[in-house]
């Protein structure tokens, strides 16, 4: 593009605001277009469409038009000075102002997003701390008994309802003498002593039994879900359907409804399983800390728009879990999301800039190795499932730590747990 004046001025580390000037000439042949489209389009009192004098265009259309015509325009203008400058926007840029005059040039202001030059530093011989956890006898213990009291053998049951039995309700709600929906049908599982359906309703089954009706008024809470019906009182008619008793299976039981041989199988494959999560979970606490430590040791700027972009995606990751759990995504704290956001991408950056520094690459070998992981996880040999699943991100990214992990100075430490 002939004429082309621009000036950069650096806002930041990352924000450059870039100020064009073309002569009016220069433009004045695109806004006619742009005053052309609209009077095709155009419809007036007294004009058929497409036949709106230009002038009466001008007046009613002029801000739209130029607005249209700068949208169109900026791109090609912004990708000349990048090119020129080689600059490479983090995300899309934006146009801060223009002018826009036929007694003057164009003016255009835009502002582009850049990455930050990263030149690592101090991230060899880190002083670190491996976490070693020991599996228990108790611990196995423990595990067991939740498994038989998450998995329990239910027998019918004829007898008074009392905590712990399950139970099984038909019922309708009725407000004023009208029937009203709460939603997922008129049937309910209850497990008697728990509050999963509605706070206090099981105390109205207990001491019940099966085939007996009972009828009561209900106050919802006040921050039931349904806002309609929050501190608002019903009128509940239900009948005991079924009534089950829970009954915990043997220890050869579980291991059996697992595959396994017997119980002395199942201890190890809890022992093990155990020991796996322990010593994830003390790689994790090394790696947190290792990105805490070299990003206190390499301060650099985020672009502003990455971060928002990562936050509201990370937001919105949050809000669709949270309503799906029946909770209420108001509580999110978008302050603190935004940290994290902020924190995950410079630690993906310094990351990033390590491997680049030190040419760290990932191999086939590396690869294959991490399609095996996802083959035991996903227990499926097919290619196309692994496939969906692969993240060389992910591959890089433990291959940086294990470089930093190997020049890092580690000390052990047991970790004794608290009884």
């Amino acid at each position: 593009m002939e004429e082309l004046n621009y000036k950069i001025k650096d806002k930041s580390e990352c924000i450059k605001e870039i100020t064009v000037q073309l002569p009016w000439e220069k433009v004045s042949g695109d806004l006619e277009k742009v005053y052309g489209d609209i009077r095709r389009q155009v419809q007036l009192p007294g004009f058929r469409k497409g036949k709106v004098p230009v002038d009466m265009v001008k007046e009613r259309y002029g801000e739209e038009a130029r607005q249209e015509m700068v949208e169109r325009v900026s791109p090609e203008i912004l990708k000349e000075v990048l090119e020129k400058e080689n600059l490479y926007p983090a995300v899309t840029p934006s146009i801060i102002d223009y002018d826009l005059k036929p007694s003057g040039p164009f003016k255009l202001s835009l502002r582009v997003e850049i990455m930050p030059e990263i030149s690592p530093k101090k991230y060899k011989k880190l002083k670190l701390q491996q976490d070693i956890h020991k599996v228990k006898r108790e611990d196995v213990d423990k595990t067991i008994k939740s498994l038989k009291e998450n998995n329990p053998r239910l027998e019918n049951k004829e007898g008074p309802a009392v905590k712990d039995d399950y139970a099984i309700i038909e019922f309708s709600v009725f407000r004023q003498d009208r029937k009203i929906d709460l939603g997922a049908g008129n049937r309910r599982l209850l497990l008697l002593g728990e509050e999963g359906f509605l706070p206090g309703f099981d105390k109205h089954v207990i001491g019940m039994k099966k085939g007996e009706e009972k009828e009561f008024d209900y106050t919802f809470p006040e921050d039931y879900q349904n806002k309609q019906l929050q501190s608002e009182t019903a009128n509940f008619k239900f009948v005991l359907k079924e009534l089950k008793s829970k009954n915990l299976v043997s220890d050869d039981e579980i291991a059996a409804s697992m595959g396994l041989k017997d119980s002395k199988e199942l201890r190890g494959k809890i022992n093990e399983s155990l020991e796996n999560q322990l010593r994830s979970s003390s790689e994790n606490n090394m790696e947190n800390e290792i990105i805490r430590q070299i990003l206190e040791n390499n301060k650099f700027e985020v672009p502003p728009g990455l971060v928002e972009k990562r936050t509201s995606e990370m937001i919105k990751s949050m809000e669709n879990y949270i309503t799906r759990s029946e909770g209420d995504p108001s509580e999110i704290d978008h302050k603190q999301v935004k940290k994290r956001a902020e924190r995950e991408i410079k630690a993906g950056m310094i990351l990033g800039a390590i491997a680049e520094k030190e040419g760290i690459e990932i191999t086939e070998s590396d690869l294959e190795k991490h399609k095996e992981e996802i083959k035991k996880q996903l227990s499926t040999e097919k290619s196309e499932e692994v496939d969906k699943y692969v993240n060389r991100n992910a591959v890089l990214t433990e291959k940086v730590f294990d470089f930093i992990k190997e020049n890092a100075k580690i000390k052990e430490r047991e970790v004794k747990e608290k009884k």
